[in-house]
């Protein structure tokens, strides 16, 4: 008998439970039910049975609850189908992450026909689906060594709701290069490769949506639907002429153009006449309610809802007539019901439940008390109940506190078995300590039977955070976003503009160019061997870059000055960090049981960048050197708690804590979340800002001189002269590069005596981390909490009618609504319009003009929920962390940039509810080309796409300035991050004494055709990536993983491609000789040499050694070795071959060799 069943094996009730459902009883009322017991019935019910269950609830977070819930007690599947988003209102775009979580669920459910059980909220209930056979008949099943019509997979994929691109990132997408077929199944953790031999399936393999680069082999795979809606082509004509008919010419226009195909399950009532629901996806299961009526009651209110929206959108020609039907109605709800057995779970009496009941079962069910982290209570209690004859099982599913209370057990001489399950039985006052997850604990009175959980026994559980959808920390690969008319830098004429690739034929040959425009109209056309030298631009501030005229000294004389900058700034870091490590600080004691028990309080899972910074920070409290330290990463992925475990760890060791931040709000806010996380422990916390009175400031100022408190959180007021700490440990700065030019140099002059920890919300780029280690001690946290929803985004025209139910949606959950206004002069106006538009909610405004006192007020005061709008201008772009606030709206969002909305779609989906963001736009201007721009861009960065990817860049840049500095930042700013970066890393290697190693770029001049045909690799943006790849070979090593890629990703290489591969590996090994270039003439090769780095005489002299008659040597002014071949070799492959091998030879030879001044005389051997 596994663990959960015992618990329960003494129980009469359960047993009359279990006869009553197998004995074929349809309508069984179940009382006394708490949720926690509720979800462990279930899970056993499911155990003994062989068909499916249904567990239907009251809400969308009670439904998300006892799904988890049921997964910590069940061995069964247990699935989650979350509630469709049903706007009605015609939208350009949305993000498409809860409509894959619900496909991929939708996708699944078949498997659960054998006891598994679905979870879901009358709101996922209530609307109609496709028929159920037709979405399992819309699968493709692939078998390597099978057959597949190639054309025909393609249409099918469209069908099946998925796009078309160029490259396969994102779910939902495709792309098609000669035979080879890559597809992102939405329900599948990576995309597939499939590579066919005409129609024959040659294989199959996952592939990594990121590199690209093929994973695991499979022998076969089934590709899903991406979309609810699977539509034949002869439906969607239908679909578009009754739209026709019906006086919604331009939106079957749309739906004929290819747009809205993932939205088309919403017109399902035009298309599919049967209702459908996700119950007729398991026909044959039992239905569980957690309280019926009350099920019942929130289904009537949601009809209600519905039905008043409907009715003003209708009014106003928003809907359509038969999107009515979009709802299950209440008397074929109950005609539905009528057909299933059902068990009505309820903590009130059945009596008074509308249901009629075939048999009533009561569970007597108590609470168990709540200890709160006071472990000693909980043994004196435990004694008690053994005493008194209970079986109890405490429950954790945290590892630390398990072995937390075993430890006490021992200590206390309390006998506490650990069982990995308990097949022998639970014994009669036996005490059974086992890992499991329920989220309240309760008492079966008749038997005598306790269950407490984690909650109980500590106030709390860690959350488990599971990720529930894509990473959204892409990598930027400057290559793949470049499009024409980005800046590109190259690093010998500087920046100018790409346009697009040339191919030229110049005496029978074949060759690309990258075409680059510079100042006054002039062109430099860069052979594709020297990609190495080209990066695309980025900067904070694209539209100000000033392009580089050719042949003039200006591009030298700014390379050089950022050059000099670079070098300047990373000597004094290596000086500083010298430096730094001579002084003497506070070695911190090593963390003991309190700050175990300490971080043990944090109620979320930590996630590993947490882990990983936490430990860094505490491990440089230790030493005897003051910490200086620089915490990156965005609001709300965790820093503070990071923060807060190393003052807890300054505190333990008598030291005082200042917290300096750069506004009153963030002040108030630290002061919150502080005030909250110590309230366990004797801590004095403060607060000093312009929120409290000058009495109490001073007050303040006096106690932290005299040691009474031990931690104070401050804006700039906390660097004033009159403040002074009996003795200050640890010295945590928020925003540092938000202070002015004195505070920072207060700030400097205490780091020389006190572990500093500076914290910024800014991302820097991965690239920029690395080089800085060993000079500047850094702590990135990159992983976003996983337990929270994607944000739900749509973007479209601005229409009141769905502002305002956007806002009563927010509303109606409690929460608050932030609404973007970036116009100051008319911000009041505005709203008043939103407070006569949303009359129930309480609106307010904020921008940046008002004065602190007066912005803060306001802040503080929607942070306490004295507002339910706050209609603000981007002034809520940073720092903001109110959990609360989960819908966004953005005016005129087509005239921001893309790194800003990415910013402030982030001030909301901060808590676990889902959160939406709207993204407005004039109505009256989409049609002008620049609006179309716009929207597209923001449709590609609501889909996570290269829109996304860029916008993160752009915020990556504005975070590498602020670590930098000010002057720095120009200098990045006038030659772009790459180069930048580049010359960084080479000064700090060198300082470390670790210099790069130098190599020229040598010239090729080969009579071969240097270019990638359309036909092998039809995306410019791929063909540069590969170019760019090809361009920076400097070994074997390099050579054959580039040609693994390409075999990969576009199939066989043609010769053309390989002869390609094959120069640039002879040009890389050249470059490190070194040889100035290669050219081909009558009779062979010439090899130049570097005139002030010719080759060495024993070079030269084993070179003729070893090919006696294959070449010439000549010491004239352009010193070089002749390869010469016999006319009779005309074929280029075994031409390159001869020339690879020598200059192979050459390489060889040269390594760890000194270079001579001078060859030896003309030789021929």
């Amino acid at each position: 008998m596994s663990l959960y069943q015992e618990i329960f094996s003494r129980s009469v009730s359960y047993e009359e439970l279990l006869k009553s459902i197998h004995g074929g009883l349809t309508r069984i009322g179940v009382s006394g039910v708490t949720e926690s017991v509720g979800c462990l019935l279930v899970s056993q019910i499911q155990e003994s049975s062989s068909r499916s269950a249904v567990l239907v609830v009251s809400s969308e977070s009670m439904a998300q609850r006892m799904a988890e819930e049921i997964r910590g007690v069940s061995s069964r599947e247990v699935l989650f189908l979350p509630r469709k988003e049903l706007l009605l209102s015609h939208i350009y775009t949305q993000s498409k992450e809860i409509v894959f979580e619900r496909v991929g669920v939708l996708n699944q459910v078949e498997g659960l026909e054998n006891s598994g059980i679905l979870v879901v909220s009358i709101e996922a209930l209530i609307y109609r689906l496709l028929n159920p056979e037709v979405f399992r008949n819309n699968r493709i099943e692939v078998i390597v060594g099978g057959e597949k019509n190639f054309e025909g997979l393609r249409e099918k994929l469209v069908q099946m709701g998925y796009e078309r691109v160029d490259m396969t990132q994102t779910p939902g997408h495709f792309s098609i290069r000669g035979g080879i077929l890559d597809v992102f199944d939405p329900a599948n953790a990576h995309p597939v490769r499939l590579e066919f031999f005409g129609d024959e399936v040659d294989s199959i393999r996952y592939f990594d949506e990121e590199t690209q680069k093929s994973l695991d082999k499979l022998s076969e795979v089934i590709l899903r639907p991406a979309v609810e809606g699977v539509f034949k082509e002869e439906e969607i004509e239908y679909l578009i002429e009754t739209l026709r008919n019906q006086d919604q010419a331009d939106f079957a226009g749309e739906i004929e153009a290819g747009l809205h195909r993932e939205h088309l399950d919403q017109l399902l009532p035009y298309i599919e006449k049967k209702i459908y629901t996700v119950l007729d996806y398991l026909p044959e299961a039992r239905i569980f309610f957690m309280d019926y009526d009350r099920v019942v009651d929130r289904y009537r209110q949601i009809l209600s809802e519905f039905d008043m929206r409907f009715e003003t959108l209708f009014s106003q020609g928003e809907v359509l007539k038969s999107q009515w039907e979009m709802v299950l109605r209440e008397d074929r709800f109950h005609q539905e019901i009528s057909k299933r057995k059902i068990i009505n779970l309820t903590t009130l009496s059945i009596e008074d439940q509308s249901l009629d009941f075939d048999e009533i079962i009561n569970f007597k069910i108590g609470a168990p008390n709540e200890y709160f982290g006071k472990v000693p209570l909980l043994f004196e209690d435990l004694k008690k109940y053994r005493h008194r004859g209970y079986r109890t099982v405490l429950l954790l599913e945290d590892d630390e506190k398990i072995s937390l209370l075993k430890q006490a057990a021992e200590e206390r001489g309390v006998a506490i078995d650990c069982p990995s399950n308990l097949e022998g039985g639970l014994r009669t006052s036996q005490i059974a300590l086992v890992k499991g997850y329920l989220e309240k604990g309760f008492v079966l009175l008749p038997t005598k039977t306790m269950v407490i959980t984690e909650k109980e026994i500590f106030g709390l559980r860690k959350k488990r955070r599971t990720r529930r959808f894509g990473d959204n920390a892409q990598v930027i690969r400057s290559f793949r976003e470049l499009n024409e008319g980005d800046y590109v830098v190259h690093e010998g004429h500087g920046i100018g503009r790409y346009l697009g690739i040339d191919q030229v034929a110049v005496d029978g040959l074949v060759k690309d160019f990258l075409k680059i425009q510079y100042k006054n109209d002039e062109y430099l056309y860069i052979p594709i061997g020297q990609l190495q030298l080209i990066q695309k631009y980025v900067g904070s501030d694209a539209q100000s870059v000033q392009v580089n005229r050719l042949g003039t000294p200006e591009w030298s004389r700014t390379k050089a000055r950022a050059k000099k900058a670079i070098d300047d700034m990373a000597d004094e870091l290596i000086a500083l960090y010298s430096e730094r490590i001579t002084k003497k600080g506070h070695a911190f004691e090593p963390e003991g049981p309190w700050q175990r028990e300490f971080e043990g309080l944090f109620p979320f899972e930590e996630t590993k960048d947490q882990l990983k910074s936490a430990e860094e920070i505490k491990r440089d409290m230790e030493k005897s050197i003051p910490m200086d330290r620089l915490l990156c990463g965005d609001v709300g992925y965790g820093k503070t708690e990071v923060a807060l475990r190393a003052v807890f760890k300054a505190v333990v060791d008598s030291k005082q804590v200042a917290i300096l931040v750069p506004t009153t709000l963030l002040a108030q806010q630290h002061y919150n979340t502080i005030f909250e996380r110590f309230s366990k422990y004797p801590v004095k916390v403060e607060m000093l800002s312009r929120f409290k009175t000058k009495k109490e400031n001073l007050q303040t100022v006096e106690k932290l001189k005299k040691g009474l408190v031990d931690i104070v959180v401050g804006t700039h007021r906390l660097l004033s002269d009159d403040v002074g700490f009996k003795d200050l440990g640890l010295l945590i700065v928020d925003e540092e590069q938000r202070f002015g030019v004195r505070h920072k140099e207060k700030i400097k002059a205490l780091k020389s005596t006190v572990d500093v920890l500076t914290l910024t919300a800014t991302p820097i780029p991965r690239t920029l981390h690395m080089s800085m280690i060993g000079i500047r001690d850094l702590s990135v946290i990159e992983d976003p909490p996983e337990d929270r929803y994607p944000i739900q985004t749509y973007v479209m025209a601005y229409r009141e009618n769905i502002i305002r139910e956007a806002i009563l949606r927010e509303t109606d959950r409690s929460g608050q609504v932030f609404f973007v206004y970036n116009q100051v002069r008319d911000i009041e106006a505005m709203t008043a319009k939103i407070s006569d538009l949303v009359p129930e909610a309480r609106v307010a405004y904020a921008h940046g003009q008002m004065n602190e006192i007066q912005l803060s007020k306001v802040m503080i005061d929607f942070l306490n929920k004295a507002y339910d709008v706050l209609v603000t201008t981007t002034i809520i772009e940073t720092g903001l962390d109110i959990p609360n606030v989960n819908t966004i709206i953005i005016h005129h969002a087509d005239k921001m940039g893309l790194s800003q909305l990415y910013q402030l779609r982030g001030r909301v989906g901060r808590s676990n509810r889902v959160a939406y963001a709207y993204l407005t736009y004039n109505r009256a201007k989409v049609i002008s080309e620049v609006a179309q721009k716009r929207l597209l861009a923001i449709k590609e960065f609501t889909e996570l796409g290269s829109g996304f990817k860029i916008a993160l860049r752009d915020l990556e840049i504005r975070g590498a300035g602020n670590l930098l500095g000010g002057q720095q930042h120009g200098h990045l700013e006038a030659i772009g991050y790459e180069l930048y970066v580049k010359l960084l890393e080479e000064r700090i290697n060198t300082l470390k004494g670790n210099p790069p190693r130098e190599r020229f770029e040598t010239a090729m001049e080969i009579n071969a055709d240097s270019y990638i045909p359309e036909t092998y690799i039809e995306a410019v943006n791929q063909k540069l990536e590969i170019y760019k790849k090809i361009s920076v070979i400097e070994n074997r090593e390099d050579y054959y993983a580039i040609q693994e890629e390409m075999e990969d990703r576009f199939g066989e290489i043609p010769q053309t491609v390989q002869d390609l591969l094959t120069i640039a590996y002879i040009r890389g090994q050249a470059s490190m000789i070194p040889l100035a270039s290669i050219t081909e003439d009558e009779g062979g090769y010439s090899l130049f040499m570097v005139p002030e780095r010719v080759l060495s005489p024993e070079t030269l002299v084993a070179l003729s050694r070893d090919y006696p008659r294959g070449i010439k040597i000549n010491a004239g002014k352009k010193p070089h070795i002749k390869l010469l071949l016999p006319p009779s070799m005309s074929n280029l492959r075994d031409r390159l071959i001869q020339l690879e091998e020598i200059v192979e030879k050459l390489y060889q030879l040269t390594e760890g060799q000194r270079t001579g001044p001078h060859p030896p005389e003309s030789t021929e051997a």
